[in-house]
């Protein structure tokens, strides 16, 4: 039983979604309901489960509730792309040890693929989601080493890579600030939000799917062998809860005194001149 969850903190418009046209906005829930199950958090975690759900069991009603408004939280913020190689960044070469790398890899691209298989089935624009790669760039003779251990780490899990170099980077970027940059194919940049909303929008059209923004969770309490949720304006009844609320997971009782919440956001500015980008 946990009661008197706080709410999430107010970030704020988040740049991502400022870029995009006006998007439709959900109702919040003001009545008891009851589901099959319930998922906290209309992130890439909790819109990834209501789709797999509904693929395991398409008969299921699926409930998907987020406290704010779709991206707003840290889904529609971040720096937009999706990693399949391990990049360690505390190494000389961005690796692990090789068979943790290939557990990790294994685990990132069925990530990268469920991501892909939605954009797909959902018909997303490529500005939302486009498995372009990765360049690891580098400025310094540092850099260039890190790249070369790097490359030498790919060799030996069978990884395919690229190595790009000056006069390529150039080309590739418009600026001279690189000396050299390595190549991989199995990255994804998105923009976040675009991302988020879309799915969010193809999966509350499924019939079994419904979705409420501005529905934060204030209780949550098991009775007999079903869950009940109380929000501000309603209660939802659910056999099964998925808390799909990443760092906010210590406000429903969990990993309590095991996790720092850090912000990695970056900001938009202006476009740069000519001079900057040189």
């Amino acid at each position: 039983m946990v009661d008197a969850i706080p709410t999430p903190l107010d970030l704020g418009q988040s740049g991502w979604v400022a870029t995009l046209p006006k998007r439709k906005i959900y109702p919040c829930l003001k009545n008891d309901i009851e589901t099959d199950y319930l998922i906290v958090g209309a992130g890439f975690a909790g819109l990834s489960a209501a789709r797999r759900l509904i693929q395991l069991d398409p008969m299921a009603k699926v409930l998907i509730i987020e406290a704010y408004q779709v991206a707003d939280g840290p889904s529609g913020r971040n720096s937009g792309f999706m990693i399949d190689l391990p990049h360690v960044l505390s190494s000389n070469s961005y690796a692990g040890a090789l068979k943790q790398d290939q557990r990790d890899i294994r685990m990132n691209r069925a990530a990268v693929s469920f991501a892909q298989s939605m954009v797909d089935e959902f018909k997303l624009p490529k500005t939302a989601f486009d498995l372009c790669g990765k360049w690891n760039a580098a400025a310094t003779k540092g850099g260039l080493k890190n790249n070369a251990n790097y490359s030498t780490h790919l060799d030996n899990l069978k990884e395919p890579y690229e190595l790009f170099s000056a006069a390529q980077m150039h080309e590739l970027t418009g600026s001279n600030y690189y000396r050299g940059g390595l190549w991989t194919p199995g990255t994804a940049i998105f923009q976040p939000a675009q991302y988020i909303m879309s799915i969010a929008d193809a999966l509350a059209n499924l019939p079994r799917c419904e979705l409420y923004e501005k529905t934060p969770v204030v209780s949550l309490n098991k009775i007999s062998d079903q869950w009940i949720a109380t929000t501000p304006n309603g209660s939802i009844r659910a056999n099964k809860v998925i808390l799909a609320v990443n760092g906010l997971i210590e406000n429903f009782g969990f990993y309590t005194r095991r996790l720092m919440h850090i912000n990695l956001y970056a900001s938009m500015t202006r476009a740069l001149t000519i001079d900057e980008i040189n």
